[in-house]
């Protein structure tokens, strides 16, 4: 309940912002119908997700600055990194990630370690597993921050905020992660409601105090919401801001959704600065059809122009409890890895996940040649590629004249063919295509530079003479 003395203390300093730093340029900014009393609304709205007075005007403070493009003199500037070839803070920003002062964005590359800090609480040397993913290409490891579902007990994993040393050995990981030059995307909550005696706030403000200032954290609040007890977006909004508040770092999302649409768009609100979504496990058209629909859904046609990140889409390689869970053809991790740059709106950012990930083990040898593969998509197609137009490949601008794409599969042609193209300089994907598969009618040259095959279908690359 917000208390006379905390309203009018708002309205006092949402007066002093109008009045003194942005002086006429916020109010002519929001001069609309909803006029001052639409940061009231706010103010109000956060206190009910459950923020305190001083987290809410935090919050509505960060928004009216954001909202006219201009920086908060009050709010102090983030911390010189440490000499040492220590890792940029990463930044959300315009669909990408970029490291605190470059110019161009970077090269984001996940892959699942879910248990690996569990690993490293209990004693393990985790040295080779992360010299493992830095010698293939990988930027950043996914981890859970809990777990106690009966699925882990079962399997010898018990990792809870009550453990001893629990809290204190989060930056020593975090600084051997960046001692190999890795990222690390925390989950704060997974399982909430099989982790016994667990205070949601005070975890998400002990990980904020703990993580403050630790240059490669990238947090989202929690893993599959729906599934580990959140039903309001509100409440993991609200997390966040404590998170936050608490002196917590990184870009940050809400979580992404589990279902067939991968992510919520309800999750895309403040305090978050990037979506993370699980993509469609979709195994029809001979299994190329969900690395086919990263192309066409929601998460990475967000309104909002959020980088989108995909977090764990299905398992490469074999996964011996659930064969029908996984896709081991090194063609759809290639496509996988060279679409992160050339679907629409900028593509995604990707995540190579596998069973074994669950574990933090590293990959056999079926998930390996997928790991190959996913690794040669992304060498393969250049970053700045997405920069350019957007077209399909029975579009006017791409080079196959009279190409009809059809929605069904169909034996004689690709199943899609994504591409971007600046006039004649063209980068395009042919999915699921015959293989040797040529168009004998081009509107410009282009020669298909690349193909991997497996199971009898390929993944062809297409680029400008």
């Amino acid at each position: 309940m917000i208390t006379d003395a905390e309203f009018s203390d708002h309205v006092t300093q949402l007066d002093a912002i109008y009045a003194g730093p942005l002086g006429r340029i916020a109010y002519a900014w929001h001069i609309d119908a909803i006029g001052l009393g639409r940061w009231t609304h706010d103010y109000t709205r956060l206190r009910d997700a459950g923020q305190s007075h001083a987290e809410a005007i935090a919050e509505v403070r960060r928004r009216i600055f954001a909202a006219v493009g201009q920086a908060d003199p009050d709010t102090p500037a983030p911390p010189e990194p440490a000499p040492g070839g220590a890792l940029p803070t990463l930044r959300a920003r315009a669909r990408w990630f970029w490291q605190d002062g470059a110019d161009e964005p970077y090269d984001y590359r996940e892959a699942t370690a879910f248990m690996l800090f569990a690993r490293f609480l209990r004693g393990e040397d985790i040295t080779s597993r992360l010299a493992y993913w830095r010698a293939h290409g990988i930027t950043s490891l996914r981890v859970l921050a809990m777990v106690g579902h009966p699925f882990w007990l079962g399997k010898g994993w018990d990792l809870r905020p009550s453990l001893p040393g629990y809290y204190e050995a989060w930056r020593p990981f975090m600084a051997l992660l960046e001692a190999h030059g890795l990222y690390c995307r925390l989950s704060l909550f997974a399982d909430r409601d099989y982790v016994a005696g667990l205070d949601t706030r005070h975890h998400a403000r002990r990980m904020g105090e703990t993580l403050a200032g630790c240059r490669n954290v990238i947090v989202e609040v929690a893993n599959e919401p729906t599934m580990n007890g959140f039903r309001d977006p509100g409440e993991l909004q609200a997390l966040g801001h404590v998170y936050y508040t608490a002196g917590g770092w990184g870009p940050l999302a809400l979580g992404p959704e589990h279902g067939p649409n991968g992510h919520r768009l309800t999750y895309q609100h403040a305090p978050a600065d990037y979506l993370s979504f699980h993509a469609e496990r979709m195994t029809s058209e001979d299994g190329w059809a969900w690395v086919r629909r990263l192309g066409e859904y929601g998460p990475a046609l967000n309104p909002l122009g959020w980088p989108a990140l995909s977090g764990e889409p299905i398992n490469a390689g074999t996964r011996p409890d659930a064969p029908s869970d996984a896709e081991a053809s090194t063609a759809i991790w290639y496509a996988y890895g060279a679409l992160s740059r050339i679907v629409p709106e900028r593509g995604y950012l990707p995540c190579f996940h596998f069973d074994r990930g669950l574990w933090a083990d590293l990959p056999d040898a079926p998930a390996e040649a997928c790991l190959a593969a996913f690794t040669a998509g992304c060498d393969d197609v250049p970053l700045h590629v997405r920069d350019r137009g957007w077209t399909n490949g029975q579009h006017s601008a791409a080079p196959f004249r009279g190409y009809a794409q059809t929605e069904d599969p169909m034996n004689d042609r690709p199943v899609r063919i994504y591409g971007r193209s600046e006039g004649a300089d063209y980068v395009g994907l042919a999915l699921r295509a015959p293989v040797g598969w040529r168009w004998p009618d081009l509107r410009y040259g282009v020669d298909m530079v690349k193909e991997i095959s497996d199971r009898g279908w390929a993944a062809q690359l297409w680029k400008g003479k």
